[in-house]
């Protein structure tokens, strides 16, 4: 029987990139994004966290992708119309309320 290999918790590079056939986490992450790919789905692909995938492209400049260039899997769903978030209506808060 063979032992499954083990990473330790900072080893996610090297688990990313085996698992991509060793190819460079750099260009692993622009090409996710350059195919219209969001940093969740992203993240999720290279079974990471989100903040470590942001704090990974802070760290080499790899720009976020835009939210009108993603594709449409990635992009969160309208709510229903008329249906508001904000508990104080349309208008937000009274002033009689200051």
């Amino acid at each position: 029987m063979t032992t499954p290999i083990t990473y330790s918790k900072y080893d996610w590079k090297k688990r990313v990139s085996e698992a991509f056939d060793n190819t460079s986490i750099k260009e692993l992450v622009t090409s996710f994004f350059a195919d219209g790919y969001s940093a969740n789905l992203t993240s999720g692909a290279m079974e990471i966290d989100v903040d470590t995938l942001k704090r990974y492209c802070r760290a080499n400049s790899i720009p976020l992708p835009i939210r009108a260039n993603l594709r449409d899997e990635c992009k969160p769903k309208p709510l229903k119309k008329g249906i508001i978030r904000n508990p104080w209506g349309v208008k937000g808060k009274p002033t009689w309320m200051f």
